[in-house]
């Protein structure tokens, strides 16, 4: 893409064990299933370039004396 945007995809799989309820009081029982499938998409746009580290004004460590 451009220099200053990029992009990005994602998949997230979330499974979550069976569950089973059975209540005691009544003859009702609960089974539960669950998992989750995610996908994300993601377009970022970069306000300003990097700074060189060893560019003019950056302060830096004194030499090993």
């Amino acid at each position: 893409m451009a220099p200053h945007w990029s992009a990005r995809v994602e998949y997230l799989y979330t499974g979550l064990d069976n569950r089973n309820k059975i209540f005691p009081a009544t003859p009702e029982a609960f089974d539960s299933n669950l998992s989750l499938h995610q996908v994300r998409f993601g377009l970022n746009y970069k306000l300003f370039d990097d700074i060189p580290s060893n560019s003019a004004g950056l302060p830096t460590k004194a030499p090993a004396g």
